[in-house]
This record gives C-alpha cells, sequence and structure tokens, in this order.
C-alpha cells in the first residue's frame, strides 16, 4: 500500500455502503417507531448517553471482564447530565481512534479503515435515536470486524520487526480471551442460571427479575416466580410486561381475581391490541366469556390481523354455541 492508496478508501467506501444497507434493512423502521414513541420523552441526557454507551462498547471489546445481559435501568444507571466524567473520557477517546484511523488511510494502512470501521458501525446502536435496549453486546460484532482487522495489520507490521514478540502476545491474548468466552459460556447455560447470575451482578434488575421469573414459572415453581414478579412489579409498576407475567402466575395459581386486576392495570398503561387480547385470554380462564368478547373485539378494531384475537373471538364464539345447544336439548 502506498500514501493514500485509493484501495484503501474504496474498500472503506464499500463498507460505508455496506453498514447503510445493513441499517437500512434491520433498524431503519425500529428508529422511526421509536422517534415516534420517544417524541418529547428522551430517555437521558444527550450528548452523554451517546458517548457513554460509545464507551461502553469500547471499553468492553478490549477488556470483556464484566459482561452483562442487562444493559436497561435500574439495572443500569442512565446519565443525569449532559457531560459526565466518563462521556468525557470516551469522547477524548473515540476523537483519538477517529484521527489515528484517518491518519492510517492516508498512510494506506488498512488498520486505518478498520479503525474508522468501528466507531461508524457503533453509531446506528449508539442512542442517538433512544430506544429501551441501552447496550447489546451482540451490537458490537458488526464493529468489532474493523478492531479486528485493524488488530490483525498492526500485527503483522510488527512481526516483520519482533515475529517471536508478536507471536508470544497474540498466542496470550488468543488463550485469554478463549478461557474469558468458556466461562461466559456456563453463565448462558440456560436461562435460569443466565438471569440468576444477571440479578447477582445488578441487583435492582427489573429484567433479570422478570425472566428468572419465567423461567421458574415454565418449570412449575409457581411460588418463586410469584415472589420474583411482585419484587418486580414493586420496582417497575408501570412495567406492562412484569403485571402480565404476574397475571399468568396468579391466573395458574386459581387466583383470577388478582389476575384479573393486573390484566386490566395493563391495559390501562397500554391499551393496544396484545394487552386487550392478553386481558381477553385471562378473561375466559376466569369464565367470564362474556367480557372476554369484548376485550377481543376492541383489540380487533386496533388491529384486524391480529390473529391471537381472532382465535380468542372464535373460542368465545364456539362456547356461546356450545352453551345454546345445550339449553336447546335440555327444552325439547
Amino acid at each position: 500500500a502506498h500514501r493514500g492508496s485509493p484501495a484503501v478508501w474504496a474498500g472503506l467506501l464499500v463498507g460505508v455502503v455496506a453498514l447503510w444497507v445493513v441499517v437500512d434493512q434491520l433498524y431503519l423502521e425500529r428508529v422511526y417507531e421509536a422517534v415516534e414513541r420517544l417524541r418529547g420523552d428522551p430517555l437521558a441526557a444527550q450528548p452523554a448517553l451517546t458517548l457513554g454507551v460509545l464507551g461502553q462498547y469500547g471499553w468492553r471489546s478490549i477488556w470483556p471482564v464484566q459482561l452483562y445481559a442487562d444493559y436497561r435501568p435500574p439495572g443500569w444507571a442512565l446519565p443525569t447530565t449532559a457531560l459526565d466524567a466518563p462521556s468525557v473520557v470516551s469522547a477524548i477517546s473515540f476523537a483519538a481512534v477517529i484521527a489515528l484511523g484517518m491518519w492510517l488511510v492516508w498512510r494506506g494502512r488498512v488498520a486505518g479503515a478498520g479503525l474508522l470501521w468501528f466507531p461508524l458501525a457503533l453509531l446506528p446502536v449508539a442512542q442517538i435515536v433512544p430506544y429501551r435496549e441501552i447496550v447489546a453486546e451482540h451490537n458490537a460484532y458488526l464493529p468489532l470486524a474493523g478492531l479486528a482487522l485493524a488488530v490483525g495489520d498492526g500485527a503483522r507490521a510488527l512481526s516483520g520487526r519482533w515475529p517471536r514478540v508478536v507471536a508470544v502476545v497474540g498466542v496470550l491474548v488468543v488463550a485469554l480471551l478463549g478461557a474469558r468466552a468458556h466461562a461466559r459460556t456456563a453463565d448462558w447455560v440456560d436461562d435460569e442460571t443466565l438471569w440468576s447470575v444477571t440479578l447477582e451482578q445488578l441487583p435492582d434488575s427489573v429484567r433479570a427479575r422478570h425472566n428468572l421469573a419465567t423461567a421458574y414459572a415454565r418449570r412449575g415453581r409457581l411460588e418463586r416466580a410469584r415472589g420474583l414478579l411482585q419484587e418486580a412489579n414493586a420496582q417497575a409498576p408501570e412495567e406492562v410486561e412484569v403485571l402480565e407475567s404476574l397475571a399468568t402466575v396468579e391466573g395458574r395459581l386459581g387466583n383470577d381475581p388478582a389476575a384479573l386486576t393486573l390484566a386490566q392495570r395493563a391495559v390501562e398503561i397500554e391499551p393496544t391490541a396484545a394487552r386487550y387480547t392478553f386481558l381477553g385470554w385471562v378473561q375466559l380462564g376466569a369464565g367470564a366469556e362474556a367480557s372476554a368478547g369484548q376485550s377481543f373485539r376492541r383489540a380487533l378494531r386496533q388491529d384486524w390481523d391480529y390473529e391471537d384475537a381472532r382465535r380468542g373471538l372464535e373460542q368465545v364464539r364456539q362456547s356461546d354455541r356450545q352453551r345454546r345447544y345445550l339449553r336447546q336439548g335440555r327444552t325439547r
């Protein structure tokens, strides 16, 4: 390669175009939805949120010691001011990475394209448009390709002078990363283990409590599931997923009045087709078929193609037909 190598610039341009295609196919519709939902209701102070998120991805990419399955509040704290110490450190670090990347690209080094790719590929998930998943480790897969390219090009350049040192360091780094990955897989062995570990790491995580309770409920450990869901509901009374999960557990335990109250509360918070449908199924399970029919009809008025509401309404109609048939049989 030589200074200002057209091949390096062309490769970077192709990468940018490919990234845009990925963003367009996977994220753009979600971005529009997020803008509509969060208009006038920002997730946290900017630019500290975006800079902090970039900093988290960058730090965990080079030092993956603390890894979590949940990066949402309240388990994960959000910035409260427009700038704070972590966001300033992140801004300086990424400015240095971008400057170094541009200098290396100017000198025709592939490492420069990799360094520029890393922050560029993080932008779609950097909370520029806020959404609930503050950080997710799988979002770093695509950006890490650029970081790996930079490291590989740097190792190739240094191996000409210190081949043994580069080989030893490379083997050591790969061994350490492999050991970390192996240790982490033990946490992901099943959902109960994962969310138990996450709750130990983040005692204030509503998601960890909710998902661990869901795992318990699937295994029939309903009392333990109810206890965790009640704790999660006390932490986040407006979280409709927690309300619905707790309603489901209460229904399975035979506590229909509590299940109905929780399902109705979920509808009050979020009166969508999905919530009305859930309420309809709870009402159906409690024997309130007339009310269930009304809930399913309300869901279909919002979304005529909502299949679960259609199935529920059909079940209500079948029950009505059966009752009429039985009444006719008794009167003959």
